[in-house]
C-alpha cells in the first residue's frame, strides 16, 4: 500500500516567492527521485484557493483580513477535512505552523526558516505588536513546537532555536535548501541573448564589478546594510554598481542611497524567471 504525503503550502494569493519556490521544487525533486528510485511514496501538494471575503485584490485592509481569517480559519478546516488522506504531512512554511494544531502531530513535520516570524515574543514591549498579534503568534509558535520534527534551513536557525529553549535537540535536523536546476546547466542560447540585451541597456561605460541581490525590501532583509556595503565597495573601485532583483527600494532606502552617494550605481532589473536569472 502507498504511503501518502501531504506537502501543505502558503496560499498562493499571499504573494511569498520564496516559500512557493520551496514547496513547488519540493514536489518536482520528489518525483523525479520517486521514479528513479520506484518507490510507492505519494505526494501532493496541497494549496487551497484564499477564500475571498473583503478584498477583490493583495491590497489593503480588506485582503489583511482575508488572510487573517484564511490561515487560522479556512486552512485550519480544510485540513480537518483532509487530515485522514495522509501518513505524513510536511508544512513548507514556519509561519503556518499553526496548521499543526489540527493535524496529527505525530505525523508532522514543520521547515523552519528564520525565527523573525517569532521576534515579538521575546523584544521589548512586543515591539508595538498588539495583543491579537502576539497571542496569534504564539498560537504559531506553540504549533510548531507541537510538531514530531522539525527541519532547519541553517545551523544557525537550530541553534537559535536550541538557545531560546523552543525546541529539544532530538526534535531538530539541519536540512539545508537545494539549489535550482537553472543554476547547474548552461542557459538557453535565447535566455542568454535576452539577458545580455537587457544588462548591456544598463551598462556603464567601463563598469567592472556587479553586486547581485535578489529579495524584497522589507525591514528584515537589512537593505540598509547592502547599502552601506555598496558604499565601502565603491571606495575600493568606484566602477563598482549594484544589480537589484525584487522591487524598488523604498523612499527611506532611496535617502540612504543618497546620503552615501550610490544612487547612480543601483540597477534595478525587472522580474526574472529562474533561467534568466541564473544568466546574471
Amino acid at each position: 500500500m502507498a504511503h501518502k504525503i501531504a506537502l501543505i503550502a502558503d496560499l498562493l494569493e499571499e504573494g511569498w516567492p520564496s516559500m512557493d519556490l520551496v514547496a513547488d521544487m519540493l514536489e518536482q525533486e520528489f518525483e523525479g527521485a520517486k521514479r528513479k528510485e520506484n518507490s510507492d511514496f505519494q505526494l501532493k501538494l496541497v494549496r487551497p484557493k484564499l477564500h475571498r471575503r473583503f478584498s477583490n485584490g493583495n491590497l489593503g485592509v480588506g485582503f489583511r483580513a482575508d488572510r487573517l481569517l484564511n490561515r487560522f480559519f479556512d486552512y485550519p478546516q480544510f485540513l480537518r477535512w483532509h487530515r485522514a488522506d495522509y501518513d505524513l504531512f510536511h508544512i513548507v512554511d514556519h509561519s503556518y505552523s499553526q496548521l499543526t494544531h489540527e493535524l496529527p502531530a505525530n505525523r508532522t513535520v514543520v521547515t523552519c526558516h528564520d525565527l523573525d516570524t517569532f521576534r515579538c515574543l521575546w523584544e521589548p514591549n512586543h515591539a508595538g505588536r498588539s495583543r491579537a498579534f502576539v497571542a496569534m503568534t504564539r498560537r504559531i509558535l506553540s504549533g510548531l513546537q507541537k510538531a514530531a520534527h522539525v527541519c532547519c534551513d541553517s545551523i544557525a536557525t537550530r541553534d537559535e532555536l536550541l538557545a531560546r529553549g523552543i525546541l529539544s535537540p532530538e526534535k531538530m535536523s539541519v536540512v539545508r535548501l537545494g539549489v535550482h536546476p537553472a543554476f547547474l546547466q548552461p542557459p538557453a542560447v535565447a535566455t542568454e541573448s535576452a539577458v545580455n540585451v537587457m544588462l548591456r541597456a544598463t551598462s556603464q561605460t567601463g563598469v567592472c564589478i556587479d553586486l547581485l541581490h535578489v529579495g524584497s525590501v522589507i525591514p528584515r532583509k537589512r537593505i540598509d546594510i547592502l547599502l552601506q556595503v555598496v558604499a565601502c565597495l565603491q571606495k575600493v573601485e568606484r566602477r563598482a554598481r549594484l544589480l537589484r532583483v525584487g522591487g524598488k527600494l523604498t523612499e527611506s532606502q532611496q535617502a540612504l542611497a543618497g546620503r552615501l552617494g550610490v544612487t547612480e550605481a543601483i540597477v534595478t532589473l525587472p522580474s526574472l524567471t529562474a533561467e534568466q536569472l541564473a544568466v546574471v
